[in-house]
C-alpha cells in the first residue's frame, strides 16, 4: 500500500477556494514538495508536469516532486495525502473519484475526503472516451450499437476505474440492453483484452486518450463531453444514444486538512498564473484536460454539486457498492 514511483519529475497544480481568502496572499517559502499522483502518467501527462512544475519552481522557488501511488481509484493515494504532514510539503492529485466518487461506489474508504482532506481546486475536466481496438471493424458509433442491438449477448464492455465503470452502467441503461461489463485491475489489462477481443469496446478517460490514438492502440468512436485535440466532426457524443449521456471528471489539488491557510492562498495564486501561461494551456490541450473558464470561488459547493450528478449517475447504472 505504500510502494512508490518517486520521479524526478512533479507539479504543484492548485485553483480554487481556500479557507481564507488572500487577495494578495504573503510569499510562503515551501519546503520541498510532494505531489501524489493516484494513477500512471501517461507521455502527454508527463509532459504536462514538466511544464508545470518548472512554473512553480520558477514562482515559488520550492522543489517538486511527483510521487506515483496507483490503484483502487486513486484511494492508496488520498489514503496517504491524509495521514501526511500537514505543513504544505504534500498535495493529493485529487479528482472527483477520491473526493466524492469512491464513497458511492465502495463500502469501505479509510479516509474523509470531507473530515481529513481540504479542497485546494480544480484544474480542469476531461470527458470520456468510447473506445474500440484499431483493428475492430467498427467504425462509428453508429455501427457499434447497431450491432450490439442485434446481438447484445456476443459483446462485452470493460471497466478500469469509477469513470469507466459508470459510462459501462449508463451504456447498458441508454441503449437498452443488458452486455456483460467485466472489472479489470488497470488500465493496462484493460487495453491488453481490448487488444486480443476479450471485451470489443470500453471507456477511457480523455487525458489518457491522445497517447493511445499516437500508438495506434484504439480508435475512438464516441466521447461522453468535449475533450481537447479530439475533431467532434468525426467522432460522435453519447448524448446521440440519449441527451442525459453526458460525463465528465475533472482533476484538482488538496491536502491535509490541516494545511495553513497562506500556504493554500498561494498555490491558489500561483494557479491563476499558471492558467494565463501560453505554454501551460498548450500542454493540457495536448493532454486532453480542458481549463476551467475562471478560477473555482467557491470548490466545495462545486464538488457537492458535481457528486449529486454523480449519485444519480450511479443510480441509473445500477451500480451497488462493492
Amino acid at each position: 500500500m505504500r510502494g512508490l514511483l518517486v520521479s524526478a519529475l512533479g507539479v504543484l497544480l492548485l485553483a480554487g477556494h481556500a479557507r481564507a481568502d488572500h487577495n494578495h496572499p504573503v510569499p510562503v517559502k515551501l519546503p520541498l514538495v510532494s505531489m501524489v499522483v493516484g494513477t500512471h502518467l501517461s507521455q502527454t501527462l508527463n509532459e504536462f508536469v514538466t511544464v508545470f512544475s518548472g512554473f512553480v519552481h520558477k514562482k515559488t522557488g520550492s522543489n517538486v516532486q511527483l510521487m506515483q501511488m496507483a490503484g483502487e481509484s486513486g484511494m492508496i493515494s488520498a489514503d496517504y495525502v491524509t495521514q501526511s504532514a500537514d505543513d504544505g510539503s504534500v498535495f493529493l492529485f485529487s479528482t472527483h473519484s477520491t473526493q466524492s466518487v469512491n464513497n458511492m461506489l465502495q463500502k469501505t474508504v479509510s479516509y474523509s475526503p470531507e473530515q481529513d482532506l481540504v479542497n485546494v481546486g480544480i484544474i480542469g475536466t476531461s470527458a470520456a472516451a468510447l473506445v474500440v481496438p484499431a483493428h475492430s471493424p467498427f467504425r462509428t458509433f453508429s455501427q457499434l450499437l447497431d450491432a450490439i442491438r442485434l446481438n447484445p449477448l456476443d459483446y462485452r464492455i470493460g471497466y478500469y476505474n469509477s469513470t469507466s465503470q459508470v459510462a459501462a452502467g449508463l451504456f447498458n441503461y441508454y441503449a437498452e440492453v443488458n452486455m456483460n461489463v467485466m472489472p479489470y485491475k488497470n488500465r493496462a489489462l484493460l487495453l491488453h483484452e481490448l487488444a486480443i477481443n476479450g471485451i470489443q469496446f470500453a471507456f477511457i478517460d480523455g487525458i489518457f486518450v491522445h497517447d493511445l490514438l499516437k500508438e495506434k492502440k484504439i480508435r475512438v468512436l464516441a466521447t461522453t463531453g468535449d475533450i481537447p485535440g479530439i475533431d467532434t466532426n468525426a467522432v460522435e457524443l453519447t448524448a446521440k444514444l440519449h441527451p442525459d449521456f453526458v460525463l465528465e471528471g475533472w482533476i484538482g489539488v488538496a491536502a491535509p486538512s490541516k494545511v495553513p491557510d497562506d500556504v493554500v492562498a498561494q498555490m491558489r495564486s500561483v494557479m491563476r498564473d499558471a492558467l494565463a501561461d501560453p505554454n501551460i494551456k498548450l500542454a493540457m490541450q495536448k493532454t486532453g484536460l480542458k481549463p476551467v473558464d475562471n478560477v473555482c470561488l467557491n470548490i466545495e459547493q462545486f464538488i457537492k454539486h458535481d457528486a449529486e450528478r454523480w449519485r444519480k449517475r450511479i443510480t441509473l447504472a445500477k451500480i451497488t457498492p462493492r
